[in-house]
């Protein structure tokens, strides 16, 4: 009622963004509301054009929930963080960071790993036959839906009941694989850019920190 009566006020075209509900669910819109004249130039009502945009504030809310956690997480728990705080942001059941290790064959080498809240060790495999494959080394991977039939082969996925996959790859400042930051769910993948997005986003740091570990630790091996 504030905004009509602005815009009935001041007789000029406004933009607003609102909120209402709508079946007991807070909505949040953009309105746009002009005054209505007749021939005379007399103002004799008024009227408005809203577009939803709740999904869209919930992104941004999320986006910028991204960048001040990205920034307040310390570097001795970056990678256990990374992975618990992903998991209930993104809706999946699994997020796992892991390295790789050349040699014959190649492998990923979990380097913190967590399942609905409840962070997992000794995770490691073979690179070869697993989603992966697609991922290290190369860019972002994702199958929405149907990622046992893909890759039949992959026993933890079968073995977990796994549905839907999405890889982001990790490069050092030489641009050399690192490994990968990877989420999986039990049901298909929504939103498939928003995921990649925010993949990308923690993609940056965890490769930064995953160098410099490398630097401090070469033992691990990361290109041997």
């Amino acid at each position: 009622e504030a905004n009509d009566a602005r815009v009935l006020q001041q007789r000029q075209v406004m933009e607003f963004e609102e909120i209402a509900l709508v079946d007991g669910v807070e909505h949040t819109y953009i309105s746009i509301k002009f005054p209505l004249f007749d021939a005379a130039g007399d103002l004799f009502a008024l009227c408005g054009i809203s577009t939803d945009i709740t999904v869209r504030k919930q992104r941004e809310n999320l986006l910028y929930d991204v960048a001040v956690k990205l920034c307040s997480i310390p570097d001795e728990s970056l990678f256990e963080d990374v992975v618990r705080y992903l998991g209930p942001r993104l809706g999946v059941d699994f997020v796992m960071i892991g390295r790789l290790r050349d040699g014959a064959p190649a492998q990923v080498i979990s380097v913190a790993a967590c399942e609905n809240g409840q962070l997992i060790t000794d995770l490691n495999y073979d690179l070869l036959g697993t989603p992966c494959a697609y991922v290290v080394g190369r860019e972002f991977y994702c199958v929405p839906r149907g990622l046992q039939q893909l890759f039949p082969g992959d026993n933890m996925l079968s073995s977990a009941g796994y549905e839907s996959y999405a890889g982001y790859p990790l490069y050092d400042s030489a641009d050399r694989p690192l490994g990968l930051l990877a989420v999986t769910h039990r049901a298909p993948l929504n939103d498939i850019p928003f995921v990649e997005s925010i993949l990308k986003i923690f993609s940056l740091r965890v490769a930064a920190a995953l160098e410099g570990w490398r630097r401090l630790c070469p033992e691990l091996g990361l290109y041997s």
